[in-house]
């Protein structure tokens, strides 16, 4: 084998070829409890993940604009209560680095919104704009926040559904041989 490495950050790692004919085969469900059970929960997540249903978050007024960044009369940046910022890549540019995750108590909504506006105010040279649809932080921390949720019918209707089915049918099936064996020997 060859000494390669990968330079990931800080450190370098190894990486060796994989050969695949050295790979044996065998049945999830005939595999340790730690293995099975790692295989059905993440076959579970990536089932239901992909029957999430988004909410439509269009009129939320978390999402609606707090603020317009302008520089001689100019749109360069603009903040949603929530305090996303939609701003060109080379007003980004400017304030790379520079725009803060959270506000000091560790959250988001309107003041991380006015705190980044700030920023980008004061770096681009201009003046905020405040929208008619901005809202206080109390308003914003008094919302229900929009959740995804999972359409279940679908997530029964999907092929991959049956499949987990039968594996877990499987499982019992070998666990019920697994103990009988015990008990005759």
């Amino acid at each position: 084998m060859s000494d390669q490495g990968v330079y990931l950050g800080n450190s370098t790692m190894k990486a060796f070829p994989l050969d695949p004919s050295s790979y044996k085969p065998f049945k999830v469900a005939e595999a340790s409890e730690e293995v099975f059970q790692s295989f059905l929960e993440a076959g579970e997540r990536a089932l239901r993940s992909s029957h999430f249903i988004l909410p439509d978050i269009r009129n939320h007024p978390a999402y609606q604009d707090f603020a317009r960044v302008m520089v001689n009369g100019k749109e360069v940046a603009r903040v949603n209560n929530h305090g996303v910022v939609t701003m060109p890549n080379s007003v980004a540019a400017k304030v790379d680095g520079t725009l803060p995750n959270q506000t000091p108590s560790g959250g988001t909504g309107p003041t991380l919104a006015k705190m980044r506006a700030e920023v980008i105010a004061r770096a681009m040279g201009g003046t905020i704009k405040m929208a008619e649809t901005a809202i206080t932080q109390q308003q914003y921390d008094g919302l229900d926040m929009p959740k995804a949720t999972v359409d279940e019918e679908a997530v029964k209707r999907d092929p991959e559904y049956q499949n987990l089915q039968d594996l877990k049918k499987a499982r019992l099936l070998f666990l019920a041989q697994q103990l009988a064996s015990q008990s005759v020997g």
